[in-house]
């Protein structure tokens, strides 16, 4: 065998023992219990090496890289610190800690996949890979493998296509239904498939996995973007994916604002780098304008993707519905939301230039109607929300003059005759 293994086996064992010679740094050894004498180069090589391994670096180490991490991070080094980052995650891995690994590359991840870095995020999801391995977390293993997937040229295709097949090998194993239940699920249809589904993801908050699965668009069909209230409505998703092999899609289900919806099946391959539109149709229930409030997509057997209405691809989507009995349009959710949104109150100060001989008047109208004309010349402290093209306050505290007063409703201000 190779005699320099040997020389650290024997080390190890203890059979070679070791003491300080008569001068400082000079070494002795003895063999099986054998006279004393001077150690060779080789010897006292192997020798320290043995040494060095019976010490745990590991804290020592970690303790460096989190000091060389706070001075990039001091220096403004961000980059330099996502690099020191990774190698704390890997000794964190060595150490036994998981968790702690994991939690630091996913802010890497997350640093990474905002600025379009895909070689190092690439680099980063397979450590994330192996640390949703270790501590058996099969859905983030699934999400970490779709974001990997949909990465082209950052790793080699047989490994992607490698981890392609594994993530679909996984989804296709979903839940057997319980006894008794409709194995078809034709009875409660999509929304009983999508309830099962072992993994769901929100692809709004969980945008890793978009770079595989990519929702383009829900629009109405051409030449049906107004509609009857009563008629069918035509919808179209475009979804595309960047998997190395084509992907199945095995359901949709969208819901609509008024308290409609509607659901597709029937196995669809996204073909990579190929647009797939897929139809809808549905038959709304108010007047109005009706947006998308959910997009629900089935992945394989297992994977439930989910879209909100207020994501970039949904939000674009709108349907007028028409009531030719000319009853009351009924105001959305996503309306009802979106107004709700614009009338968050803000907090500010500013004066209007009126007269103050109208402060009397405008004191009267206030405690008879509540409501009131052009305000005087005061400063105004005021929570203000918008509302269309106007500012309307919500609460003002009117002083000047030594006279103040509280106004609890105006009339919009849009604007005019209005100072910093």
């Amino acid at each position: 065998g190779d005699p320099t293994s040997e020389l650290r086996a024997s080390f190890a064992s203890g059979e070679r023992r070791v003491t300080a010679g008569d001068y400082l740094g000079q070494w002795e050894v003895s063999v099986g219990g054998g006279p004393r004498r001077r150690m060779g180069e080789t010897e006292f090589l192997c020798f320290l090496e043995s040494q060095e391994g019976r010490v745990d670096h590991r804290e020592a180490i970690l303790e460096l890289l989190s000091s060389a991490s706070d001075l990039y991070e001091g220096a403004g080094l961000r980059r330099h610190k996502l690099v020191a980052q990774i190698a704390i995650a890997d000794e964190h891995v060595r150490c036994g800690k998981v968790q702690e690994a994991r939690a630091m590359l996913l802010e890497v991840a997350a640093a990474q996949r905002s600025e379009g870095w895909d070689h190092p995020l690439a680099d980063v999801l397979l450590r994330l890979r192996k640390c949703a391995q270790l501590l058996r977390m099969t859905r983030e293993h699934v999400l970490h493998s779709l974001e990997l997937c949909g990465l082209e040229g950052t790793v080699e295709e047989d490994q992607r296509v490698a981890i392609f097949s594994s993530v679909m090998a996984v989804l296709s194993s979903g839940e057997e239904p319980a006894p008794g239940e409709d194995a078809s699920g034709a009875e409660a249809g999509m929304a009983a498939l999508l309830s099962r589904a072992a993994y769901a993801f929100d692809m709004d908050q969980e945008g890793g996995a978009g770079g595989c699965v990519t929702l383009a668009s829900l629009a109405t069909a051409k030449g049906a973007e107004a509609i009857a209230l009563g008629q069918d409505a035509r919808a179209v998703v475009s979804l595309s994916s960047r998997a190395p092999l084509p992907l199945e899609v095995r359901g949709i289900r969208a819901q609509f604002s008024d308290g409609s919806e509607c659901e597709t099946r029937g196995a669809v391959a996204l073909e990579p780098g190929v647009q797939a539109k897929i139809p809808l149709s549905f038959c709304p229930k108010l007047a109005g304008d009706v947006r998308c409030h959910k997009l629900e997509v089935l992945l394989g057997d297992a994977a439930a993707l989910h879209w909100s209405g207020d994501g970039p691809a949904l939000s674009q989507f709108c349907l007028e519905v028409t009531d030719p009995a000319g009853r009351p349009r009924a105001e959305s959710q996503g309306q009802a939301q979106h107004q709700a949104k614009r009338q968050d109150p803000i907090s500010c100060s500013f004066t209007i230039k009126t007269p103050p001989g109208e402060f009397p008047l405008l004191r009267q109208a206030v405690d008879a109607e509540g409501r009131s004309p052009v305000p005087p010349r005061f400063v105004i402290f005021a929570r203000l929300s918008s509302q269309e093209d106007a500012l309307v306050i919500r609460e003002a505290r009117v002083e000047g003059a030594g006279t103040g007063c509280r106004i609890s409703a105006f009339p919009p201000l849009r604007g005019a005759g209005l100072g910093a």
